[in-house]
């Protein structure tokens, strides 16, 4: 035994509301039997009307103003309170830089240098102290010569000093 297959309404039949029985007669009968149908115009896009400029926005209370028990009027009155333009100053301000602060005066200069410099400036402060003038002797220079002719003397890069200490990336050497 073979079942029936089952009929099914099309888009537009069930679009027009017929029942199953009235789409197969609708399929069966001739085609001047068949009911009119309105054609369908294609539909355009329905764009929201634009709000009259006279027309304030919507006014929505908030969850606290519910909460509150605030009438529309109450909560607009509540903000307009909260929100109205303060009285601007009697005299506008100036700019007026602040003042910085004043170094630490414990009279060492060496204090304001950066902790690097701070050490090669003691070590200088040490070696003067000792008794040792910033003069270059005549013993100075002919140990000077003495190391040229041996060959123990090389040119230092740019910004580096012989003891490696780099002053333009203020890095020490190796």
């Amino acid at each position: 035994m073979q079942r029936a297959k089952r009929f099914k309404r099309t888009k537009d039949e069930i679009r027009l509301g017929l029942t199953a029985e009235q789409a197969m007669a609708a399929r069966v009968a001739p085609e001047t039997q068949r009911p009119k149908t309105k054609t369908v115009v294609e539909a355009k896009p329905v764009q929201a009307p634009k709000r009259d400029e006279n027309k304030a926005a919507r006014f929505r209370r908030t969850k606290e103003e519910i909460r509150l028990g605030l009438s529309i009027e109450e909560a607009a009155a509540r903000r307009k309170a909260q929100t109205e333009p303060r009285q601007p100053p009697s005299a506008p301000k100036r700019y007026e830089p602040r003042p910085k602060p004043a170094p630490k005066t414990t009279g060492d200069l060496i204090e304001t240098l950066s902790p690097r410099i701070q050490v090669r400036a003691r070590a200088v402060s040490r070696f003067r102290a000792s008794g040792h003038k910033g003069l270059i002797s005549a013993a100075m220079l002919d140990a000077v010569e003495r190391a040229v002719a041996a060959g123990q003397v090389t040119r230092c890069p740019p910004c580096v000093d012989s003891d490696g200490y780099d002053h333009l990336n203020q890095r020490e050497g190796k």
